[in-house]
């Protein structure tokens, strides 16, 4: 028995059969205006989790409008002609699902969990605010200080992030990428209403996101829901990336912010950090 046990064992273990990886179970479809479907099928939940992906981020923008990719992820909340503002988020919470967006300095992605059934819903609203986004003056001007108290408390107030920004700024002086991806924030106090709208025009197309989502139904059941959707817009961008020489760093810089008022208990120190292990923050 104990020469036949390991046999059978690995007998066993043999016939099971082998897991798939999720990125060989992608199915990917490009539909006739250019907007690129992933779909990526997992049944162990009836949840739809459906993403558009935007390939544009803080890379994209010009000296003076830094910043216009995150706010303009702000106003896609903001309404169409057919749904007022907040709604798009308010429609997903009654049914059960929750959404959020980022931006990054290559991409901004918008997404929304929710019950496989309410797919479609999702679908039209995603298409609505591709197509249709109001970018209403009164509401831009709003948002607009909601983006600057979101700077000053991420960045301004926090020595971390201040650091972080100051760090990219010098180690990518000659590209993009030393732009915060918030903006400036004389940028964020001066971008108008009219370089917004250019930017969503620009940018926010079919064949310049690509769409992701994970989902327990079969591809067949939301082909013509994501093809009726999505088919109006057609494609306007040509797909190219520019690129860009590279950039070498031939000095330092050193930032100096004022300094921050601190009290503490006198503590051992930590020789490998040069900071007490303990300290209270007024």
């Amino acid at each position: 028995m104990r020469t036949v046990l390991p046999i059978l064992l690995l007998a066993v273990v043999l016939l099971m059969p082998r897991e798939v990886p999720a990125a060989e179970r992608v199915v990917a479809a490009t539909l006739d205006n250019g907007l690129r479907v992933l779909l990526l099928e997992d049944h162990r939940s009836p949840i739809v989790s459906f993403q558009v992906w935007y390939r544009v981020g803080s890379r994209d923008e010009q000296r003076g409008a830094t910043g216009i990719a995150h706010f303009l992820e702000h106003m896609m909340f903001k309404g169409t002609p057919t749904r007022g503002p907040k709604q798009f988020a308010r429609l997903v919470e009654e049914n059960g699902g929750q959404d959020n967006a980022f931006t990054s300095q290559d991409v901004t992605s918008y997404f929304v969990d929710i019950a496989a059934d309410k797919l479609d819903l999702v679908i039209e609203l995603e298409a609505d605010r591709m197509q249709n986004l109001l970018l209403d003056p009164k509401e831009i001007a709003s948002e607009r200080e909601v983006v600057i108290e979101e700077r000053r408390t991420r960045t301004e107030d926090d020595p971390g992030g201040f650091l972080g920004e100051e760090v990219n700024s010098i180690a990518f002086k000659a590209h993009p990428y030393g732009y915060p991806i918030i903006g400036w924030m004389e940028d964020i106090k001066r971008i108008t209403p009219a370089e917004i709208r250019a930017f969503y025009k620009t940018y926010y197309v079919p064949n310049n996101p690509p769409e992701l989502r994970t989902h327990p139904a079969r591809q067949d059941a939301t082909a013509g829901a994501r093809r009726r959707a999505a088919s109006e817009r057609r494609a306007t961008r040509d797909g190219q990336e520019g690129g860009r020489a590279p950039h070498r760093l031939s000095r330092l810089a050193r930032a100096e912010p004022a300094l921050e008022r601190r009290s503490g208990p006198r503590g051992p120190v930590d020789d490998s950090l040069g900071r007490p292990r303990v300290t209270a923050l007024s």
